[in-house]
């Protein structure tokens, strides 16, 4: 597959509305900056799941072994990619409780799972990224799952 959806010049960067760019979005509810899912090959300005095929990750004796292993799928849901322009009394370092937020619309539409969200502020742009739970992981009691839930727990 072929992605180029961080690839753009922000001020021509194509998201939400017909003919909007990121530079005439704001983070005040009217209008929603959420980059769309890839919904077809060549699609371009929108965001999907990582291809993990190929991708080596360090095995549990790599200290000693210096070994790589193919990494196993994914531990959390991508659930949104948000680009907006946020400025005055709107920007703020809350995203998840902003109104007009993606976060806040897979609320309201009913997704109550433990959200995991990474928001890269460049001002007057945001990036904002979540990332869905499941609701009881396979992965909880693993050592990648500890190390994840230690880590939420730290950043909390």
């Amino acid at each position: 597959r072929d992605f180029d959806s961080l690839m753009f010049p922000p001020g021509f960067f194509f998201c939400g509305g017909e003919g909007q760019t990121a530079s005439e979005l704001s983070f005040d509810g009217t209008g929603s900056a959420s980059l769309p899912r890839r919904q077809h090959a060549g699609q371009t300005h929108c965001w999907d799941d990582a291809e993990i095929a190929g991708v080596k990750v360090r095995s549990q004796a790599y200290l000693q072994n210096g070994v790589k292993e193919q990494s196993a799928g994914s531990m959390l849901e991508l659930r949104i990619v948000d680009l907006f322009r946020a400025e005055g009394s709107h920007d703020d370092a809350n995203y998840s409780e902003s109104s007009g937020s993606a976060v806040r619309r897979l609320r309201e539409d009913g997704d109550d799972r433990f959200l995991f969200v990474l928001n890269f502020r460049l001002q007057p742009l945001q990036l904002a990224i979540a990332w869905a739970a499941p609701e009881e992981p396979a992965w909880k009691a693993t050592p990648s799952g500890q190390l994840f839930y230690n880590f939420c727990k730290a950043m909390h």
